[in-house]
């Protein structure tokens, strides 16, 4: 299968003499959705950029009212669409650039003008809306976070609901797909369309607080409760669906989106642990609000886990396993009392790979940030149950000048378990996936500040004196 793809894609769709017409854009985004499917998000937004580029010098972007795109074999095309074809190669760009934290296409279309939008079917109107939003979220997220408007954050939240009121409250329940029920049975491909949507919806929500929520503020904390319940809707979607298709080559982005739900969900819970013993001083609701979900968050977090270490002989699955369960490591040590400090270190021969490396006494946990550095979370001699109330409170001091800096050296990658280092075998996957989602992830909920800004920003112990 692999093959012929790879010889498809070397023969045909990667040349532009061959793909200067709407069949070379269908074959090409046919492409993208194949790189999609394998988990290889990055060839895939390659491949969108492609069909972009030959949508427009085709003029599939003028619509019906231009003679200028070429169709191969116009009795096979009588029904064809440009507008409609238009839309689905931005609806991925964007949705692909979200993930990967990179820019959108150019391309334009005028299936998102209000007037072709009050036209289309409430689901096709929902999607759409999806496709704005996303475009507002990448747009947003070259906005340095000082100047991050609260306004912003309330009109791309009022779309969200939006789009949502779109469909009926039963839509938004989550699908059975198991093999006796009527609708899977009779067109499960509408289901399985249904809970893509879930996914697009969530991880947009998510999207949209990562930069916030982590914090004190009123804002921070809706915005930690609106991340994380976005976070649990991905979890307990992603393990119905992979209960129905365990398939190693099946919609494998979706395990990329759940591995963002569990680390969104995880640091929701070690911020809301660090808060407990501020309780009276911040006279906030959002504490009892995680100590009442913690344990169905923690359940369902580690149900994600199994999941992905029963995929045997699986790399990108092992990768995606080994940080899931240092990180539900660390925030089960949190809610128990633990505290931790964060700490960002500046690498001159950088990591090119996600990796994580915890010590045996689980006392220690260093991520590595591709194209950024190490941070390390170090457990504090001193828990939140014993100390003074500065010791008590959980140090994430991070060095923002070395978030900015590209580090380009390759090295060897590897997965550390205790203090053993595992050689791993990573060639049958695709390691910029990888990187970017990460660069995206973390850079949202870390990039763009610098300085003193970003210490008051992160935790109250950061109200102390700038020298502390």
């Amino acid at each position: 299968m692999n093959g012929a793809i790879d010889t498809a894609i070397r023969l045909v769709t990667t040349d532009d003499t061959l793909t200067a017409s709407i069949e070379g854009v269908e074959c090409i985004m046919i492409e993208a959705m194949i790189h999609n499917y394998t988990g290889n998000l990055h060839r895939a937004w390659l491949a969108v950029r492609r069909a972009s580029g030959v949508a427009q010098t085709t003029g599939l972007h003028k619509g019906y009212n231009s003679s200028a795109y070429k169709i191969l074999d116009p009795t096979a095309n009588t029904a064809f669409n440009p507008d409609v074809l238009c839309f689905r190669i931005v609806e991925m760009d964007r949705y692909l650039s979200v993930t990967l934290g990179l820019p959108e296409s150019s391309l334009k279309t005028r299936a998102l003008e209000p007037e072709i939008m009050e036209q289309c079917h409430p689901i096709d109107r929902m999607a759409r809306l999806q496709c704005i939003i996303a475009r507002r979220i990448l747009k947003s997220d070259h906005i340095p976070r000082p100047r991050k408007e609260p306004g912003v954050l309330n009109e791309v939240e009022e779309l969200l609901q939006q789009a949502a009121r779109e469909m009926s409250p039963s839509w938004w329940t989550v699908p059975d797909l198991s093999p006796g029920h009527e609708n899977t049975a009779s067109n499960p491909l509408q289901e399985i369309s249904r809970i893509n949507y879930h996914f697009s919806h969530y991880h947009l929500t998510m999207r949209l607080h990562l930069p916030y929520m982590l914090g004190t503020s009123q804002h921070a904390h809706n915005s930690k409760i609106s991340a994380a319940s976005a976070a649990r809707e991905t979890l307990s979607r992603y393990v119905t669906f992979r209960r129905w298709n365990f398939g190693h080559f099946y919609c494998r982005g979706v395990d990329y989106l759940a591995f963002i739900a569990l680390t969104v969900l995880s640091l929701a819970h070690i911020d809301a642990s660090r808060l407990t013993v501020q309780d009276e001083l911040l006279n906030s609701d959002v504490i009892r609000i995680f100590a009442q979900s913690h344990l169905s968050d923690r359940g369902i977090m580690e149900r994600t886990l199994d999941i992905l270490k029963g995929m045997e002989n699986d790399t990108t699955a092992s990768k995606l396993a080994s940080i899931m369960q240092h990180i539900l490591d660390v925030e089960a040590a949190a809610n128990s009392g633990v505290g931790y400090e964060a700490v960002g270190a500046k690498e001159k021969d950088g990591p090119t790979e996600y990796d994580g490396c915890l010590d045996q006494d689980k006392a220690t946990l260093k991520l590595s940030i591709p194209y950024f550095g190490t941070i390390t979370l170090r457990r504090k001699a001193t828990s939140l149950a014993t100390g003074t109330l500065p010791e008590q409170l959980q140090t994430m001091q991070w060095d923002y000048d070395w978030l900015q800096q590209p580090n380009l050296s390759q090295h060897d990658a590897h997965i550390c378990c205790g203090n053993a280092c595992l050689d791993g075998d990573f060639g049958s996957t695709d390691d910029s996936t990888l990187q970017s989602i990460n660069d995206s992830l973390f850079g949202g909920l870390f990039g763009g500040i610098k300085g003193q800004e970003a210490f008051l920003s992160l935790d109250s112990l950061f109200a102390h004196d700038a020298e502390t």
